[in-house]
């Protein structure tokens, strides 16, 4: 047996693997082939596809590689054609494989650069809007809100309905950022209805049609409608399992923050849990869905269960510090909790997270306790934090000593708390003073022409001349305009800059840029005093109206003339208007 096997076999192995790698070549050969006719078959489906339909086909396409594949074929093969409507949607393609991370902007920007090329003020206002949506991803919200408008501006023009509505709940989602859920929840009603009074417009606009049912969901939970949350949530679920895929896990998530706040978490956390396998790329949501977990679980009774997904959620924010929301209401919780049981370290861990995130979030976002169930005043934390390092020393250093910490540790402490509270003492009796100047208008910058003028080497003609016409000027709120000089105003007021400069000086007793700044801060003053909508602006918001080249100009300029930060002027207006 073994002599045949030698002999009559042998020609035939050898024959075999002198030619493996030549079958193996042609393996794979064929393998690139079917792979290249499979692109080309993608390809030509794309470029028959509308800007709607290309978002659905692509947000069903759950193998990320495969659909990365296709993008980058399409754009490579759009380039090659030199042909300007399939490089848009090559474009386009690749901002569909990209959304949600930063890269997509570039994406948008080549969109607008290539239709502004082509003169095609239709494709510029799509990349526009396209590149707000994923700013509005990156939490660049303020840029966010200046390129939808920048498109509804086109659609307007040419009374565009969808594109209307679609640009609306864009901005509808951007007024739940900044607190005002009420106007949200009106914009997400009158799109929904748009999409009932015709059920065909539900499949020609599937994409908008799904995200419109998820916000007006969304918005009832916001809004604590419950009942009407569970109904458009369940219809989400099942509608966006047939349409769109991509959305139904964050339907999943909404649905178990219903039940969550429905005092129904034991139904919640499926739903959660389910819902966040399919959410590992979008570190935003994702947050948001171990943040509920973890608060069903506490609700629940749950400790362990409580504290894994609240440190998954504070893990996410230590990589992604856009999610800071989701972490200060975890860290808040486990406080509490270690409070509770005593565990004294972690304690001090959760209060230094804590100081890390209130620092953050002052520093980049406007709505400081948004989401947020309970806040800490920060002299607080940071006194308990001494205390409870004071207790730790004294427990693994019992010593003769421990009189002595405990003794300048209290007056440290005491020393903090009078200056804290003779502080905060202080700035309350500024803010009534300014409140009580504007109701008596005792902040009025005009100077009446008939005001006895002081020595001086101009004519009493011409100083009252120019008094008028800064009075003027003032009424009309012209210096709310940006890049105000001297030269400039000078010219609008038929006058040269010397003269103007001089009765300036004069009259209002100082010098140009602080009489322009000055009048920009009474205006901020009596407008944030009387306008609850201007006090929910974001400081950058409110220096961008009153015509500040920058933020930190308008805070140091209302802190020079009222020493207060606008800050704490509308922190106290806001509590002043809720105790009325």
């Amino acid at each position: 047996m073994l002599d045949f096997f030698n002999l009559k076999t042998y020609p035939l192995i050898k024959a075999l693997k002198m030619n493996k790698v030549l079958l193996t070549l042609i393996y794979l050969g064929f393998i690139n082939f079917i792979h290249s006719q499979t692109n080309k078959e993608n390809y030509s489906n794309l470029l028959s596809k509308k800007p709607e339909q290309l978002e659905i086909y692509f947000s069903n396409i759950t193998n990320k590689e495969k659909r990365s594949k296709i993008a980058q074929f399409t754009l490579t093969e759009a380039k090659k054609s030199n042909n300007y409507n399939l490089l848009i949607k090559g474009y386009f393609t690749k901002l569909l494989d990209a959304t949600h991370q930063p890269i997509s902007i570039k994406y948008a920007d080549s969109i607008i650069t290539t239709a502004n090329n082509n003169n095609d003020i239709n494709m510029e206002a799509f990349g526009n809007l396209h590149k707000g949506i994923q700013l509005y991803y990156q939490s660049e919200h303020i840029e966010a809100l200046s390129y939808y408008l920048k498109s509804q501006k086109y659609y307007k023009s040419i009374n565009d309905e969808f594109y209307n509505l679609k640009i609306d709940h864009y901005i509808g989602i951007l007024k739940n950022r900044s607190g005002n859920k009420h106007q949200a929840l009106q914009i997400f009603r009158r799109n929904m209805a748009f999409f009932e009074k015709d059920s065909s417009l539900q499949l020609k606009y599937k994409s908008q049609y799904i995200k419109s049912l998820f916000a007006l969901a969304e918005s009832y939970n916001r809004n604590k409608l419950l009942d009407s949350a569970v109904i458009f949530n369940k219809l989400g679920i099942k509608k966006s399992f047939k349409i769109d895929k991509s959305m139904y896990p964050f339907f999943l998530l909404t649905y178990g923050a219903a039940m969550y706040y429905r005092n129904e978490s034991h139904l919640g956390v499926d739903s959660l849990l389910k819902g966040g396998t399919f959410l590992e790329e979008k570190k935003n949501a994702l947050a948001t869905t171990y943040k509920i977990a973890s608060l069903c679980y506490k609700k629940t009774g749950n400790d362990s269960l409580f504290v894994k997904y609240a440190l998954k959620t504070d893990s996410i924010y230590q990589k992604h510090p856009k999610t800071v929301f989701d972490a200060k209401t975890v860290n808040l919780r486990l406080y509490e909790y270690y409070k509770k049981i005593g565990d004294q370290k972690n304690q001090i861990k959760s209060i230094n997270k804590l100081l890390s995130i209130d620092s953050l979030i002052k520093k980049k976002h406007s709505k400081l306790e948004k989401e947020i169930t309970k806040g800490y005043d920060i002299p607080k934390l940071i006194e308990e934090k001494e205390l409870l390092i004071n207790t730790l020393r004294n427990k693994n250093n019992a010593t003769t000593t421990t009189s002595l910490i405990v003794t300048i540790l209290s007056f440290i402490t005491l020393t903090l708390l009078v200056y804290f509270i003779r502080k905060n003492l202080i700035l309350k009796k500024r803010f009534k003073v300014i409140l009580a100047e504007t109701k008596n208008e005792k902040r009025k910058t005009v100077t009446p022409p008939e005001t006895i003028i002081k020595s001086s080497e101009l004519p009493k003609d011409v100083i009252n001349k120019i008094l008028k016409k800064l009075e003027v000027f003032e009424k009309s709120k012209q210096y709310l305009e940006k890049k105000q000089t001297l030269n400039s105003l000078a010219k609008d007021l038929d006058t040269n800059s010397s003269y103007l400069s001089k009765v300036i000086n004069l009259e209002k007793g100082t010098n140009f840029s602080n009489y322009i700044n000055g009048l920009k801060i009474d205006y901020a003053i009596d407008r944030l005093s009387n306008d609850s909508k201007f006090r929910s602006y974001t400081i950058k918001a409110i220096s961008e109206e009153l015509g500040f080249n920058n933020p930190n100009t308008f805070s140091s300029s209302f802190y020079k003339k009222t020493k207060l930060y606008p800050s704490y002027f509308i922190k106290q207006l806001n509590s002043k208007s809720k105790t009325q």
